[in-house]
């Protein structure tokens, strides 16, 4: 019997396990694009050769960080890319033997230094008319952007403008350049190597299409489409149809102890924009301000703090229809969960829309 004991114990499955443990990061972490971050891991029995993989949608999908890494002390340097994620975690595999390995325990943020907003793919612009290009920034780690899109998907690029002062929002006149394979990339001029992004998803800009009807003077009711998307307090102004709302930190995660000033307006423009939390949990000190109209000059609707769990429901009234959202912290180390909210645009019926067309290929965007 004591011969069978000794020969389990040095059996190979004692002998040869294998364990990894993602020690950093691991969970609640807030990481700036743009800088390094040590990935650490603790080992067992491993062939000290990884894979390390991140994903920014919680395991859903995965990017390779570094192929067969050879180390010993268990650390890589990893140069955070330009992204934004409140669902970012990272993988460690054992490049050798890839049973073995090991994910963060919970979801981390990647704060996006310079991320595009809009246009970021399936819109449809006319040649000649202004819309507002938007993006989130880090403020205070980029100052001044190059703006820039192409007309032939990435062939070629032109300039919007060389140089311009970040502030969350470019007026574009749209260029005669009629295409489907449009996009625009913003640039950081201090660190163009990292600090840059580029719309997701061609968009289009037609310049041989004209309206019938409505074009002028009608009074239309605007019908509430489905959720559309989410969207996170940032100093960017943002055009949406119907979104979930949430602080910086996302569903899952605390906010920040920074503050932010962000306005709503709704993409139809007699619709007027809803505004109606599910919950709001703010740490001692720090509030909401919530106005009716396109800043923070607009008329006052209400002021958040404290905690709530229900439904309360804020509704523009402005002719604008746009909601305006300031976040005050009280700049201490405390935090907490903030907002669970979701935007809707209210308006009234549909109206059949008329066009003339010449030489299009009879497929429509609208």
């Amino acid at each position: 019997m004591k011969y069978f004991l000794i020969l389990f114990l040095l059996s190979p499955f004692f002998v040869n396990a294998k364990s990894i443990t993602v020690t950093a990061p691991n969970g609640g972490e807030r990481l700036n694009s743009c800088t390094p971050q040590n990935i650490t891991w603790t080992s067992v029995g491993t062939s000290n050769y990884y894979n390390i993989d991140y994903s920014l949608d919680n395991g859903s999908t995965w990017s390779s960080i570094a192929t067969s890494y050879n180390t010993i002390s268990g650390t890589f340097s990893w140069n955070v890319p330009n992204v934004s994620s409140v669902n970012a975690i990272v993988r460690v595999t054992d490049a050798l033997d890839v049973s073995a390995f090991d994910i963060s325990n919970s979801v981390f943020i990647i704060n996006g230094a310079l991320i595009v907003l809009t246009p970021n793919g399936g819109e449809n612009y006319i040649t000649g008319t202004t819309q507002n290009i938007t993006y989130s920034y880090l403020s205070g780690v980029v100052n001044n952007i190059k703006i820039e899109y192409t007309y032939n998907n990435g062939i070629s690029w032109n300039n919007v403008i060389s140089s311009t002062s970040a502030n969350g929002s470019y007026a574009w006149v749209v260029p005669n350049t009629p295409s489907s394979s449009v996009k625009i990339k913003l640039t950081d001029l201090t660190d163009p190597g990292c600090k840059t992004d580029t719309s997701n998803n061609n968009f289009t800009i037609t310049s041989s299409l004209s309206v019938i009807t409505p074009n002028g003077g009608e009074t239309l009711q605007a019908v509430v489409g489905s959720q559309g998307t989410t969207i996170i307090m940032n100093n960017a102004a943002e055009k949406i149809n119907t979104a979930s709302y949430f602080d910086d930190g996302g569903l899952q995660n605390n906010y920040s102890n920074t503050s932010f000033t962000k306005t709503l307006t709704p993409d139809f423009p007699t619709n007027k924009l809803k505004v109606t939390f599910q919950s709001y949990t703010f740490e001692s000190g720090d509030i909401l301000y919530i106005y009716d109209g396109p800043s923070t000059s607009s008329s006052l609707l209400a002021t958040l703090s404290g905690n709530f769990s229900g439904a309360v429901s804020y509704q523009a009234t402005n002719t604008t229809g746009a909601l305006t959202f300031k976040f005050q912290s009280d700049g201490d180390v405390n935090v907490a969960a903030g907002w669970d909210a979701f935007i809707s645009s209210i308006g009234t019926s549909t109206t059949n829309i008329n066009w003339n067309i010449v030489g299009t290929s009879k497929f429509f965007d609208i």
